[in-house]
């Protein structure tokens, strides 16, 4: 009867070891996925700051749109120091079309982009995601001697309020060296042009 207990004893200890290690071992994966998605952010934001567009530019409307969907997920979403502030709004400006630019002074961009990414924060306001439009889905068209393109992109959010989509229509036009600018961008869940 004494052997008994013994084993029985030592049966729950081994099974309560086990359960014990599985449960460090759960513990260290979801703490290494989790570096492992801080560490992915973190060399999204590198790999933003160090795109070299003059070297390197976007060639289609779907890429200079996805790249701008990249580098404002990263704005509005992770934190950086001022400089690399600088470097991701001046990649953004490089995306635009003369016209925009034109309009949207660094300064007064700096400043509103700045705001915007606040009132962001203070609302727990973060694009999840993106889903910029297949090639095949976008639309081209001939005006006046210059090329357009339309493209959709829905962006996936999240607030203190819940997860939602918002839809923008991003309309590019080609410049004099071919590039592929972004003109303006339209916001489909509402007749504003940004």
């Amino acid at each position: 009867m004494r052997r008994r207990k013994k084993v029985k004893f030592e049966v729950k200890n081994a099974f309560g070891i086990v359960v014990i290690i599985v449960v460090v071992i759960v513990f260290l994966l979801m703490l290494g996925s989790r570096g492992t998605n801080i560490r992915d952010r973190a060399n999204e934001k590198s790999k933003l700051v160090s795109i070299d567009l003059v070297q390197d530019y976007p060639s289609t409307p779907r890429e200079v749109v996805t790249l701008y969907s990249r580098i404002t997920k990263c704005l509005y979403g992770e934190e950086y120091d001022d400089d690399e502030y600088k470097m991701l709004l001046e990649r953004l400006r490089f995306l635009m079309d003369q016209e925009l630019l034109d309009k949207n002074p660094y300064s007064e961009q700096y400043n509103n982009v700045k705001k915007d990414v606040a009132e962001y924060k203070a609302e727990s306001k973060v694009i999840l995601s993106y889903k910029v439009a297949n090639s095949d889905a976008i639309q081209y068209q001939n005006l006046e001697g210059k090329d357009y393109a339309m493209v959709d992109v829905q962006y996936n959010m999240r607030s203190d309020e819940g997860e939602f989509k918002t839809k923008q229509q991003f309309v590019l036009r080609k410049d004099v060296d071919g590039s592929w600018r972004i003109l303006y961008w339209l916001s489909m869940d509402s007749d504003d042009k940004q």
